[in-house]
This record gives structure tokens, sequence and C-alpha cells, in this order.
């Protein structure tokens, strides 16, 4: 066909359905493009501009109105009337004003907070027409605006319709009903895409006033829209939608809240899962490394090992076991002097009674009165045993807090007698509190005599380990040469090279802790990872779902002017607030979870771990949700109002 529509004119097409009406205002209104051929606006032929050019022709030179009145569910009437001046960037003041003055003009003065579904149809048809009208359009196109309203609503839109043309409106109006058609200056018909007759009943009334369209602001749409905008400037246009962005997407979000919160639980317990579980590696790295400080720079522990300092050696053909002659051996002055104490360990475990508590001790050691310095063990009540329970080996003990507490609860257990596999101990201190490590309570102990110990629990066999106190930390090392001397002589070892035992500083078992701790928190960070990216691909989901659900929504949108930037802003806004407010409250959630004491290790937070969780969420919404807004804003204008 080849039809030209005069400024200021009232146009009716009619024709039957599938006559090519609706495709006709479709490409009218830039929504669709032609085949081939040519579509003139106002002299620029429309299929040289850009997406972006398209949205801003939409927005201020096309007014629609549709015959299922397309309006964005859950929204007020005066947010859908202001949204395609929000498009155009007018401020937030201004936009109320203009549409509260279109929708008082259509008679819904009144009901500029209710939704779609809180109107009647004609009064959803007379919001379509506020909306259409609020930027002042150049052109009005009403595709069939009465063909779901009863008699009386179809009178008051085709008054307003008339009132429009009147005041210089162009007009082209869809319909397949005489009556309405009456109300047209220029009536064409169509017939399977064919202009069949084109009959003109009335004069044109010419051009439209000018409606506010002069100072056009440079570079603001290159002059597609004709001075149009009203002056808006391209970087308050730019302020504008992205405060309105932002505002829609937190609607979009609230309109779904039980989803939305779903969504951001995953984040969440993800980014609260990153936190707690490093500051539980953490905090067992730090309780062990607390633990092995505490007892000394100074301190020495030898225990029997096939493999010497670095594996055992093909040459040892035996390995002898630690026993209490190779402690006498160390102590000899001539031999170790840089030795101050030492002291032999040998250990158990069994079930502790008290007047009918009973409570099974994890460590159940038997030693030298000497243990307790070169350990750090202070006691809190009472005093240690004696060098003389040794040599008589006395039935008395020292316990840690956590047995005591126990066994005793509130009781003193100071000279209270308690039962260990039916030995008799009678307590004669409760050692200070040293804190768990997270694996092994270092406060569930009962220390006692060694011969009572090996008496009652071991054998008179080897030793667990020898503990040794050198005279300062400065011969450290000095010390654990001479032990390596003299245990090698004990052991009747030649060669260095197979040695039978270990002698460890603790330096060097801190070391192999905090390696040992290292990789169980990257082990950990791990798992946590897992779930934050398990959180991730739930927001993709979501926001796919959200995607399809509001098709129609998007081509409404890009039906009255939505930028195809600003549906890629809305949608990835969305999907960067789940992440952000998820991952605030795992924050939250992670910081206070670390006040709590979890499998028995006090948790210390890595402040990185709670930035870097924070921004890897973000990130992830931002990645997650890349796709489903590109897909959103990819949608043509027409595919999108025909989806179903």
């Amino acid at each position: 066909m080849s039809v030209e529509v005069e400024q200021g004119d009232f146009v009716a097409v009619m024709g039957s359905s599938g006559s090519g009406k609706s495709t006709l205002m479709n490409i009218l209104g830039c929504l669709d493009v032609p085949t081939s051929g040519r579509y003139l606006l106002d002299g620029i032929d429309v299929g040289h501009l850009d997406e972006h050019q398209l949205s801003l022709v939409r927005n201020r030179k096309i007014g629609f109105i549709f015959q299922s009145f397309n309006l964005v569910p859950r929204t007020t009437a005066l947010a859908q009337v202001e949204l395609p001046l929000a498009y155009a960037g007018v401020r937030a003041a201004e936009r109320r004003r203009r549409a509260v003055a279109a929708l008082s003009m259509v008679g819904l003065g009144d009901r500029l907070d209710h939704r779609p579904n809180e109107l009647s149809g004609g009064q959803q048809q007379r919001v379509a027409v506020a909306r259409a009208l609020v930027t002042s359009p150049a052109m009005l196109l009403a595709d069939e605006p009465t063909g779901n309203l009863d008699s009386r609503s179809t009178d008051e839109v085709l008054v307003m319709v008339d009132r429009l043309n009147a005041a210089g409106r162009t007009v082209v109006l869809i319909t397949h009903e005489d009556e309405v058609a009456r109300h047209a200056k220029r009536v064409l018909r169509l017939v399977d895409g064919r202009i069949v007759s084109d009959v003109r009943q009335g004069p044109v009334l010419g051009p439209p006033p000018v409606f506010a369209q002069a100072g056009l602001a440079a570079g603001c749409c290159g002059g597609v829209c004709g001075g149009c905008c009203g002056g808006v400037c391209v970087e308050r246009r730019r302020v504008v939608m992205f405060w309105q962005i932002l505002r829609m997407a937190g609607g979009g979000l609230a309109a779904n809240k039980v989803r939305s919160a779903l969504t951001m639980l995953g984040v969440l317990i993800g980014v609260a899962a990153v936190i707690l579980l490093l500051a539980v590696g953490n905090g067992s790295s730090q309780s062990v490394k607390d633990s092995i400080t505490s007892l000394g720079t100074n301190s020495l522990t030898i225990s029997s090992s096939g493999g010497g300092f670095g594996g055992r050696a093909s040459g040892a053909t035996t390995t002898k076991q630690l026993t209490l002659k190779d402690a006498k051996a160390l102590a000899n002055p001539e031999d170790a002097p840089d030795v101050k104490s030492v002291a032999p360990v040998v250990s158990s475990s069994g079930t502790a009674v008290y007047q009918g508590t009973e409570y099974t001790v994890n460590s159940i050691i038997g030693t030298y009165p000497a243990y307790f310095e070169t350990t750090n063990s202070r006691v809190a009540k009472g005093d240690y045993f004696s060098n003389d329970d040794v040599l008589n080996s006395r039935k008395v003990a020292v316990i840690g807090s956590t047995t005591a507490e126990e066994l005793f609860g509130t009781v003193d257990p100071v000279d209270k007698t308690l039962v260990i596999g039916g030995t008799p101990f009678t307590v004669r201190g409760v050692l200070a509190e040293k804190g768990s490590t997270g694996i092994t309570d270092s406060d569930d102990v009962v220390i006692a005599p060694l011969p009572t110990v090996q008496n009652a629990f071991t054998g008179f066999g080897s030793l667990n380990q020898i503990v040794v106190q050198a005279r300062s930390a400065d011969v450290t090392t000095a010390a654990q040469s001479e032990i390596t001397q003299v245990l090698m002589g004990t052991h009747g070892i030649k060669d260095s090279s197979s040695v039978d035992f270990r002698v460890s500083s603790q330096e060097s078992l801190l070391s192999a802790r905090q390696s040992t701790d290292k990789t169980f928190t990257v082990l950990l960070g791990a798992v946590a990872a897992i779930s934050l990216l398990v959180g991730g691909i739930g927001i993709t989901n979501i926001m796919l779902v959200t995607v399809t659900e509001r098709t129609r929504e998007i081509g409404i949108r890009k039906a009255i002017g939505a930028p195809k930037g600003v549906i890629l802003g809305q949608f990835l806004a969305e999907s960067t607030l789940l992440s952000v407010l998820g991952a605030g409250l795992g924050v939250l959630v992670g910081v206070v979870g670390s006040h709590f004491t979890i499998v028995g290790i006090k948790p210390v937070i890595i402040p990185e771990s709670v930035v870097g969780a924070f921004g890897i969420a973000v990130a992830i919404g931002l990645f997650f949700g890349s796709y489903p807004a590109n897909r959103a804003a990819s949608l043509r204008p027409i595919e999108a109002l025909r989806h179903e």
C-alpha cells in the first residue's frame, strides 16, 4: 500500500480480521518494521533509525491506546501515567504534576492509587488514554480502543478521542465497527493487506499547535524526535533514568516477595557459609597456635618415630621405643648441659567416677612434676603433686577444668577422691583453663605420678613422649642437638640419618599445624564457595522465570519509550539487588554467628573473607543476571506484546 496521513487528520482503518489493520498500526507506531518499502515519519525514514532512536520516537511522538489496555500489572494508575515521562527523563515532581493532570482530564483524578485489578474496563482504558497523552505526542494510535468496553465506556472514550483530534492531534484508529468509524474524518478499508477504499468524511483540522516542543538539547536524540523532548538534556535524562531503574527494580522484587526472599536466602547462605567456615578454620588455627605457643619457645617434645627427621633410613633395622632410661639419660647435666628439666610421659584414657557421676576422661597422663612447668600448666586451685609422690607411687592427681566441671560441678574438687578403673585418686589441684583447639580439649585431663599411672593403666613399658625444657629460648637448638646425641647413644645408633625418634620444637610443631590448618581452611572455603555458586545459579533461574512472566510487560514498556538500556538495567538491577541484599544479610549472619562456639571452636573472622564474600556475591549477581537481563532487553516490542 501507499498512503499518507496528514497532520491533524483523524483516520479510521477498517477491515475484517486478518486484513492487516493491526500490522499497519504496529508499523506506524514503530513497533514493527515493514518487510520492504519505506515508512516516513515527519520526513524521516524510520528504517534507518537504531533501536535507541526508535524508543525516543515511540516515547515522544506517538501515543498508544490498545484494545487490551496493556497496563503494567501491580502498578497504580498514577505510576502508569508517569512511566513514559520517566523514560523521557522528566523529574519526579514534574512527572507527578503532569500525570495527575492527565488522569484528571480523563475523569480519574480520584483513582490515582488504584491498580488495574481495582478498576473497571472503561477506567483502565481511560488510564491508557491518559498515559498516551501525558507526553503530548503528535500522533495518537488506537488499536480497537473500544473493543472490550460496554456502550457507555465506548462513548466516553470516543468523546475523548474526538476532543483530542479537535485540539490538533493526529489520530489513527483501528476498528471494525462502522459506528466508531463515523467519528473519523477519513476511512481506509483494507482487504488482504491492500487498501480497497479511501473515503474522506470531514476536513482535516490542520497541524497541531506547538506542544512545548522547542529547545531540543544537542545530542538528545539526534534530531529524530523533531524537538519533542522539551529540552531534556542527556545528563539529566541519565540521572533520572538511573533512579527510575532502581525504583522499578525494587518494585519488581517487591511484587514477588516470597520468590525474592527465597532467592536472597540462597545468596545469604552462601555468603554466611564462606565467612563462618573460614572463621572456624581460622579459629581452629589460632587456638592451636595459642596452645602450642603457651608451652613456651624453649619446650621440646620427643616422640618415637621410625622415620627420623625425614623418614626412616634404609639402614635402620629396628625401632626402639622411648623408655624411662632415655629420660634419665637426658636429665644428666654432663651429657645435656642445656637441658633444664625432663618429664617422661605415658598416656591413657578411662572413665572417672565421683559419687555416682561418671565421665570419660580424654587423657590420663602419668609424668613427673617437671611436666607442669615445661608445658606451662598452672594450677587455679590446690597444688601440684611432688617428687616424693612420684617416688612413693601415691594415688594423687591434678585435673583439668573440664574434668572438674563434668565430675564435680560446683563442688570444690581439691582433696576429693575420684575413681578411675577401680583406682582411687585424691585430687591435689585443678589446672587453669587453657581452652579447646576444636579437635582436642586441653582441659579434659587427669595428671598423676608416672609410676601410679603405669601400675594402674599402661604397664611399665615404653613411654609415649618425653617433654624437655631447655634452659632458655636461645639454647633450644643446642639442647635439641644434645638430645639427639644422647638418644643415639642409648639407642645404639651411629648414623644420624637412621634415628628412630623425633625431636620437635614448638616452632616446628606450629609450622606443621599451620600448614595443615591452611589446607583445612582452603577446603572449608571451597565448600562454602560452592554454596555461593549455587546461589548465583538460583538467581539466573529466577530471573529467567521473571523475564518469561513479564515478557508482555517488557513489550508495554518498550511501546511507551523504554530504551533497550533501561530494560537491561532494570533486570540487571533486580539481580544485583538480590545479590546485594542477600550478601548484606549473609555478612550480618556470618558476623553474628562468629560470636558462638561452633563444634568446640571459637570462630575468628578473617576481615578479607567478609569483603571478598560480599564482593563475589555481588559479582555473581551481575554475572548470572546479565544473561536474563540481556534476553529481556533484546526482545522486539511487537513480539513481547503478543506474548501470552
